[in-house]
């Protein structure tokens, strides 16, 4: 199960947190060993189709606090065969969720082996047409790109993640008129 592989790379801090558990982790090197993992596994698994795999979101971001959870953004060029996907990615330990629509695509989970309901990692399954695809990466990159945007949006995910310990989806609705303010004005 990727989870297992994925947990054995990481030694060290805790990777993942529950449902709706809010906590900003240090930026940790090693993230990036676990979306290389996954992204491997995705690209094997995936191969027959036409698909791009990314990282996203904080933790693809070197130097950013970021909740320890790991964002992967796979771009299929063309239509999203979501039945097919659940087949081919389910008895990876991949677990679907849920159409997030225009906010995130098709949405699995992965949770850390023999524990549950511990996310470590969120994969969105979105077309390269569609415009969220554009986001994820625009987002990336221009925290990558722009330290005085990485020092806000940091300051402000460490306000929130305060605020808002127990509550994911406030935490992340308080996080978007930010994102969308830096998305505007890039």
């Amino acid at each position: 199960m990727v989870a297992s592989s994925t947990v054995a790379i990481v030694d060290g801090p805790r990777l993942g947190l529950t449902h709706e558990q809010v906590e900003v982790a240090e930026s940790d090197s090693r993230w990036r060993l676990v979306f290389d993992a996954l992204a491997a596994q995705l690209r094997t698994a995936l191969a027959d189709l036409d698909v791009v795999v990314e990282h996203v979101g904080s933790t693809s971001v070197p130097g950013l606090a970021a909740k320890p959870i790991i964002d992967v953004a796979v771009g299929i060029r063309g239509e999203i065969a979501i039945e097919r996907i659940i087949q081919v990615l389910g008895p990876l330990g991949y677990i679907y969720r849920r159409d997030e629509g225009a906010s995130g695509g098709q949405l699995f989970v992965v949770d850390e082996d023999g524990q549950p309901g511990n996310r470590i990692a969120y994969v969105h399954v979105v077309t390269t047409a569609d415009p969220q695809w554009a986001r994820y990466l625009g987002f990336r990159d221009l925290l990558r790109g722009n330290p005085d945007a990485r020092i806000e949006y940091e300051e402000l995910k460490r306000r929130l993640a305060a605020e808002f310990p127990d509550d994911r989806i406030g935490y992340t609705s308080a996080k978007q008129s930010f994102i969308e303010h830096l998305l505007a004005t890039s």
